[in-house]
């Protein structure tokens, strides 16, 4: 399964990611966050594969969660 990651920076908390779940969403929320962040503080979306199997989904999750 592939989810859409945006990177972005904020003035108060530094670098910070959201999720999408189709490139449609990420094109919105990439959208949303130029606006809101500037376009030079947001990254364009990246396709991420994700695991959908639960061994394999609950170690991506934890990989994610350590970062």
């Amino acid at each position: 399964m592939k989810l859409y990651r945006i990177e972005f920076d904020t003035p108060e908390n530094g670098p910070m990611e959201m999720w999408a779940g189709t490139q449609a969403d990420a094109k919105k929320l990439q959208k949303e966050l130029e606006e809101q962040w500037g376009r030079h503080n947001v990254e364009n979306f990246r396709a991420t594969e994700v695991p959908t199997d639960k061994p394999g989904l609950i170690s991506w999750l934890n990989n994610r969660a350590a970062v």
